[in-house]
């Protein structure tokens, strides 16, 4: 057997540069998924979860869960950025984040709830962390590259498992849609990517949650700044802001939260964030109800479909009417 060489010449250079890789790998590591800030058991949290948007340090980003901290007053709270870079709301749930998140949570805490970024990414191919698109119960058995086998579920099921999870410790969540991405088209910048801005509202419509439109709190403000203003707020990408963009998207998630009532975690404000207004946020329209049968000792004739049978609330809006409302005339 040949002796291995310990020059000294030759190997010192050698573990120096293989020292300096994985120093600088941790360090990026690091850089993206800080260590967390150790909890104050006497205070109350306010907690973010979600992806790379909300924590980023890499590259010269920055998340707005970072900046956000700032507007509140932490002896009276802890801010706590519990998101994490690369993971869609499958992939936080799957890898056990939402776990030790929930481990943490408490009677009186406040939760903020936002994914979609990466959750229109593949199913089962790498880094496969795609939901099943939608809001129902529906599955999909994938094998994943690594032959591991996996049910996965629907953007709507593991958003309604963070919210039911969340008030099952006695918290408040709140549900925020997307950031907005470095995307124009005439002059008006994108309003959410793919269909994970609505799909959030709707969530939080029906299931009676809290609920942040910051998707076009940011979008709005970024129009009134200018596409050329915003280009120099990402340093990176379309999607990852610099610490400008960053800072504001934090405001106006606070400014979001002035108009939830009846939350006391979330007033705990500092001087900068008493600086803040409240967001003016259209309040959603609750959907009509269903008619109900009028006379039950009569056979019934029910209709069941979607909008081309019973139109938006079914009042008509907009001129337009599904054909099962004239179908009474007959």
């Amino acid at each position: 057997m040949k002796p291995i060489n310990f020059d000294n010449t030759f190997f010192p250079s050698k573990f120096v540069l293989f020292l300096f890789i994985i120093l600088s790998f941790n360090s990026l590591i690091l850089a993206q998924n800080p260590t967390p800030t150790p909890l104050n058991p006497n205070l109350p949290s306010l907690f973010v979860v979600g992806d790379s948007t909300a924590n980023n340090n890499a590259n010269g980003g920055l998340g707005w869960g970072d900046p956000f901290k700032a507007y509140f007053d932490t002896s009276k709270i802890n801010v706590v950025n519990r998101a994490r870079g690369g993971r869609s709301s499958r992939t936080y749930f799957t890898e056990g984040l939402w776990e030790k998140t929930l481990s943490e949570v408490k009677k009186g805490d406040v939760v903020l709830i936002q994914f979609g970024h990466n959750d229109g990414g593949s199913i089962d191919q790498p880094p496969a962390r795609g939901s099943v698109p939608g809001l129902g119960e529906d599955t999909k058995e994938v094998t994943k590259a690594d032959g591991t086998k996996e049910t996965v579920h629907t953007f709507g099921w593991y958003m309604r498992k963070f919210v039911a999870d969340t008030r099952a410790k006695g918290a408040t969540p709140v549900i925020l849609n997307l950031t907005v991405r470095n995307i124009w088209k005439d002059g008006k910048v994108e309003r959410g990517s793919g269909q994970f801005s609505t799909w959030a509202a709707t969530i939080a419509q029906y299931g009676q949650v809290e609920f942040i439109d910051l998707t076009n709190l940011i979008a709005d403000k970024y129009e009134q700044l200018g596409e050329e203003k915003v280009k120099t707020m990402f340093p990176k990408d379309h999607t990852h802001t610099g610490p400008e963009a960053a800072d504001l998207n934090a405001s106006l998630v606070v400014a979001g939260l002035k108009t939830i009532r009846n939350c006391t975690s979330c007033s705990f404000f500092s001087d900068k964030g008493k600086t803040i207004e409240s967001a003016k946020i259209e309040k959603l329209k609750p959907r009509r109800p269903l008619p109900e049968v009028a006379n039950p000792k009569l056979p019934s004739l029910f209709l069941v479909g979607d909008s081309t049978v019973r139109n938006g609330r079914g009042d008509g809006g907009g001129g337009q009417w599904g054909w099962g409302d004239p179908l009474f005339d007959y």
